[in-house]
């Protein structure tokens, strides 16, 4: 007997083919009798059938069960009776055949992702489903998230793929949101009633964890980037979150200072479809000009399957700041005298300033040449000579225009005051002789 192996809910079928071995002139009748642990095969439409053909027939399994094991046997009757000088008798010959039927094992089932699982983006879950070389039936794959069934406006099933023993099953994520996050499952199972294979199935689970991309941040000024020093100025941090995160979060704003310097954690609140951090900078020294960062945490209120993530930026607060100073403490009328503005500007800041002297008193401005070198320009008024009416108090102002939203002017003013210059008499004894009377 020849001894093979098959899986329960795969075909099979078992033929018994004649041959004669010499060759006969008369008309030769066969009969074959297949019998199994059962008993004797008969004809019949079921899920075991019996076919004859030409010098054959075939035993039908379709699909095979586990009842099946056992030993086969092929009866052939040969028969040319009713024919004149030949052996009218019966030749007999068999054939055995023995199988066993293994009780069909459940369906391999993984499941694999693809694209990025950063919400707005493109992602899919694949689920691939393995069974036994030529089972009858193709398995239901069904998927469910969290425990219920899968769905919604941005996601779409793709059709069953079978190719061969493997189907397989996709879901697609038109684009991914942070509500997508969960657990999710691919169950494929196998029904073959007629083997008594009622629901035949495994499951796989696989977890998507959604990230949440960076939110945009935006840090502006007001009034503007740059001050004067004792200013006041607020910092304002706007962070906007991808349209994709559609579940709660939490935001927070840290800021830094010049140097890495913590300066405080502020409240940030949601206005408008963007969520804003103010800091407010009172009376600004020259030690806090300089970068500011402001960095967001964006964090879910559920961390399960869904991670945080932050982003930030930098502003640059710039000082600008104005000095005066005079070619000497003692002016004395009749000498040459000059009063000078500096002023520093940021670098940040692309336009020059306007710099004028004007006395106080009488209103007068002073004409100059103004020069600049690198962020430095000044503006000197030379006397020459000075005299005792130029005595009083002068203003240096300093107009800087800067874009921040809109033009902005920013007057600085700084004052030196001129002492009335000193005069010096002399007198000199002139000796006279005069008579009395």
């Amino acid at each position: 007997p020849i001894i093979t192996s098959y899986y329960a809910g795969t075909p099979l079928n078992l033929t018994c083919t004649v041959q004669l071995i010499a060759q006969v002139d008369t008309n030769v009748t066969f009969n074959s009798l297949w019998t199994g642990p059962g008993g004797q095969i008969s004809s019949g439409v079921g899920r075991v059938s019996l076919s004859s053909g030409v010098n054959q027939t075939t035993v039908q399994f379709y699909p095979l069960n586990t009842t099946d094991t056992g030993v086969y046997n092929c009866s052939v009757n040969v028969s040319a009776s009713g024919q004149q000088y030949v052996d009218t008798s019966i030749a007999v010959n068999s054939f055995k055949t023995s199988i066993t039927v293994t009780a069909l094992p459940a369906p391999q089932v993984t499941i694999t992702s693809s694209g990025s699982s950063t919400a707005g983006s493109s992602y899919n879950l694949t689920c691939t489903v393995m069974v036994v070389n030529g089972l009858v039936v193709v398995p239901q794959v069904m998927w469910f998230k969290n425990g219920l069934s899968v769905g919604g406006n941005n996601i779409s099933l793709g059709q069953l793929i079978v190719s061969g023993n493997t189907s397989i099953h996709t879901v697609q994520f038109n684009p991914l949101h942070t509500s997508d996050g969960g657990q999710y499952s691919c169950i494929a199972n196998v029904s073959l009633p007629v083997i008594s294979i009622t629901s035949l199935y495994t499951t796989s689970l696989y977890n998507t964890t959604a990230q949440i991309p960076p939110p945009t941040v935006t840090p502006m000024a007001s009034p503007s980037q740059t001050v004067s020093e004792g200013d006041g100025i607020v910092l304002t941090c706007g962070s906007q979150l991808n349209v994709y995160v559609d579940t709660q979060v939490m935001v927070a704003t840290t800021w830094t200072g010049p140097g890495g310097v913590g300066v405080a954690e502020s409240n940030t609140s949601l206005v408008g479809g963007s969520y804003q951090s103010s800091l407010t900078l009172m009376s600004l020294a020259p030690e806090g000009a300089g970068t500011y960062n402001c960095s967001v945490s964006v964090l879910p209120n559920k961390t399960q399957y869904v991670y945080g993530t932050s982003n930030y930026s930098t502003i640059e607060v710039a000082l600008h700041t104005i000095t005066v100073t005079t070619s000497t403490n003692t002016p004395t009328s009749g000498m040459n005298y000059t009063i000078t503005c500096t002023v520093v500007r940021s670098p940040n800041v692309p336009s020059l300033p306007l710099l004028s002297w004007n006395e106080m008193t009488d209103q007068n401005v002073f004409p100059g040449t103004q020069s600049t070198i690198g962020n430095t320009s000044t503006l000197s008024v030379s006397f020459v000579p000075l005299y005792t009416s130029d005595g009083g108090t002068y203003t240096c102002q300093s107009n800087l225009s800067y874009p921040v939203q809109s033009i902005i002017t920013k007057d600085t003013n700084a004052t030196v005051r001129i002492p009335p210059p000193t005069v010096t008499i002399t007198s000199t004894p002139i000796a006279t002789s005069y008579y009395a009377g």
